[in-house]
Parts: structure tokens; C-alpha cells; sequence
């Protein structure tokens, strides 16, 4: 993991008359690309005037394409160590997959060698990298190196278990909560729900994507907030779900994840996630009791028999496969609908279900044994309003 802030003007200019960029235009970013000077103003007073240079500007129209322009061929330097890049704003992280059997040594190698790449090209580019800001983890269950590191805000431990991060996003949860609770008697129920949706859930399910494959009783810890909102307000699950259209975490969480598959196969998501969900060739039916939709998902990962898998977004594909048709509906409009639309179909499943059946919590869960899932039962379903 590295970070970079600084542009070399003169290497800036020299990439953008090699590009397809008329020679006019290159001139007239070189004018506006020359040094200025700049100056802090707090409450009328100013700072001493400062310069600067080789830089493009953060704020302005021309700043990002710069920048990404300049930085267009430091991924290269990683590919050349067979890595794969992702880089976010100024931060540039690199990885590579390799097999349980290889030793750390050689990975620790290999990590080295592709730094080393990636500090030539710096060289080469006047790009000097923030030696603090660089770090090297190997992730694995049995033999992981480093510290637990911090990636879009989201805290990840070596075994990938979670629990850092769920604990951290637990506390300053249920932090919010009492705050929120303070204030109880001045709002009606209602208001109540929108500001704890407002202030607290976004903050809780912007992880999602992350700790779904976290073990339940780490998951617990996090679900135990919004079960202490509705103790507090003097509710249960099922209420708050038809009334306040609050539905429970897992829940929440489960439909996150198929409307990540969802979004996968219509095409509407990153390419990375195209290539990790795709259609599948067969449209067979595993049995002529549970029939299928037409949107059938290729489902490998269920064969490898690893648990955590099984509790990704991977394992929400053999879910996916079991929705009704009329998942994929609405208003009379085949796909593609929006995702949004999509996870309105299943919430409106999701009140149906907790009508008939206790155990409605599991409903869209692949926790649960697939072979005799609750959902299928309601594979027949023709319509998805809920009564």
C-alpha cells in the first residue's frame, strides 16, 4: 500500500504532447500549470505567501484528468510482478493471489520486488512515495503477515474475521444510540425511526459489503444496536418492520447482498463485480418442484465447502437462484429494473413471509441449509404486494 501527492509538471507536459491532445490546448495547460503562490486567510488576517508548484490544483475542472493522465502508467510497474492494482484517489494498492503452500519468505520477496518496480517508475516520474504510508500484509487464516490495515474506512484484520471492525462500528453505534435516546421524549415514533435510520444505520451498513461473511456471533454484537433501539421504543422486529419499514439487520444485510448480484449480472455495477457473477449457460431446474427464473446464476463456489465463502455475497447466489419470478417485476416491466426496485420487491417478500412463518428472520439467509430453505416455499409466488 502507497500514496503519492505530488505531480512533476515538466513530466506532466511531456505525457500530454505524446497523448492524442492537440499541441494548442497542451500549451494552454502548460500556461495554466505554472507556479502560483498561495496564501491561508483565517478571519481577514493571511499567512506569508508560499509557492506552489508541481501540482495540479485539487478543486479545479482540470485537476483529476491531470492526474489520472499522470499516473496512467504507474500500474504497469505492478503488472510487470504479475500484481493487480486499485487505486483510490491518491492511494495505490496492490495484491497478488498465491497458494497456501507458498512460504511468506518468497511472498515478503515478491512484495519487495514489486516496491521496488513501483520506486523506479517514481524515480523516473520526479514521484517521491511516503515511506510512513507504505505497508505490506499477507492475508490468511493460518500464516498471515502484518498489522491489521484501514481501506475506505473500513478496519480489516490478517484472517479477514471481522471482529475488529464490527467491534469498532458496534460501539460507536450504540454510542449514537444513547444520544439518540437522550432526546426520545421530544419526537414521535416515526421521527424517532428517521433519525436513527439517518444517524445510525447508514453508519452501521456502510460495512456491509465487507463483514457479511463475518460469523454470526461476531454479527450479533452489531445487530444487538438497532434490537436495543426497538427494546427502548417499545416495539418488536415484526412491528417495526411493517410500521416503521425497519427491517432487521440480517435482513437488511441479505438484501444488500442479492442486490449486489443483481446489479451484477444486469450490468449495472463495476466491471470487477461482472466477472465475479455471471450467468449461468443451463437453465435446468435442480427439481420440478421449486421452479426456477430465467436469471440463473453460475454458483461454483458452493462446491468448495468453506464456510465463510458460503456466508459472502457467494453464497447469497444459491439464494438468488431460488427467488420467485416475480422478484424481477415491477409494474408490469420485465428486467432490467433498478436495484432499487429489485430490493423493494424483496423487502415486500420479506413482510409477506413474516406473516406465515416464525422463523421470517432466515428468509433470504444462506446460513441455513439450502436443500429445505424457508424460501422455498414461496417459490410459486405470482404477485409480491404485501398484505
Amino acid at each position: 500500500m502507497s500514496a503519492f501527492d505530488r505531480v512533476s509538471t515538466l513530466n506532466s507536459l511531456e505525457k500530454l504532447r505524446r497523448s492524442v491532445i492537440h499541441s494548442s490546448v497542451v500549451d494552454v495547460i502548460a500556461d495554466w500549470l505554472v507556479g502560483r503562490r498561495g496564501e491561508v486567510i483565517v478571519q481577514g488576517a493571511s499567512s506569508v505567501s508560499f509557492p506552489l508548484s508541481n501540482m495540479t490544483y485539487q478543486g479545479t475542472v482540470w485537476g483529476p484528468p491531470l492526474w489520472n493522465l499522470f499516473f496512467a502508467d504507474a500500474p504497469l510497474a505492478l503488472r510487470k510482478c504479475a500484481f493487480q492494482e486499485v487505486i483510490y484517489a491518491d492511494d495505490l494498492n496492490a495484491f497478488r493471489v498465491f497458494l497456501n503452500s507458498v512460504s511468506n519468505d518468497f511472498v515478503l520477496c515478491q512484495l519487495r520486488r514489486c516496491q521496488f518496480e513501483l520506486h523506479q517508475w517514481g524515480a523516473a516520474n520526479c514521484v517521491t512515495f511516503d515511506s510512513e504510508k507504505e505497508s505490506f500484509h499477507i492475508i490468511s487464516r493460518s500464516s498471515s503477515f502484518g498489522s491489521s490495515f484501514r481501506l475506505l474506512g473500513v478496519q480489516f484484520d490478517l484472517q479477514l474475521t471481522m471482529q475488529e471492525a464490527i467491534g469498532e462500528c458496534a460501539v460507536e453505534g450504540h454510542w449514537r444510540l444513547s444520544s439518540l435516546l437522550r432526546s426520545r421524549r421530544y419526537f414521535s415514533l416515526k421521527d424517532l425511526a428517521l433519525h436513527y435510520k439517518s444517524h445510525i444505520l447508514t453508519y452501521i451498513e456502510y460495512r456491509t459489503p465487507a463483514i457479511t461473511h463475518a460469523a454470526s456471533s461476531h454479527l450479533d454484537h452489531l445487530d444487538s444496536v438497532q434490537k436495543r433501539f426497538l427494546r427502548n421504543v417499545g416495539i418488536s422486529s415484526f412491528e417495526a418492520l411493517h410500521v416503521l419499514n425497519l427491517a432487521p439487520l440480517s435482513c437488511r444485510r441479505d438484501i444488500a447482498n442479492l442486490g449486489i448480484i443483481f446489479r451484477a449480472i444486469t450490468h449495472r455495477g463495476p466491471k470487477q463485480l461482472r466477472l465475479l457473477f455471471k450467468l449461468s449457460c443451463s437453465h435446468t431446474r435442480s427439481s420440478p418442484r421449486f421452479p426456477s427464473h430465467r436469471y440463473q446464476v453460475l454458483d461454483e463456489i458452493r462446491n468448495l465447502n468453506r464456510d465463510y465463502l458460503d456466508r459472502s455475497t457467494y453464497g447469497y447466489i444459491a439464494i438468488f437462484n431460488m427467488l420467485p419470478e416475480c422478484m424481477f417485476h415491477c409494474d408490469e416491466q420485465v428486467l432490467p429494473i433498478s436495484v432499487s426496485d429489485f430490493q423493494s420487491n424483496l423487502n415486500k417478500l420479506l413482510k409477506i413471509v413474516s406473516h406465515e412463518l416464525d422463523e421470517w428472520f432466515g428468509v433470504f439467509s444462506p446460513r441455513t441449509t439450502i436443500h429445505d430453505h424457508v424460501l422455498r416455499r414461496f417459490t410459486n409466488l405470482s404477485t409480491v404486494e404485501p398484505q
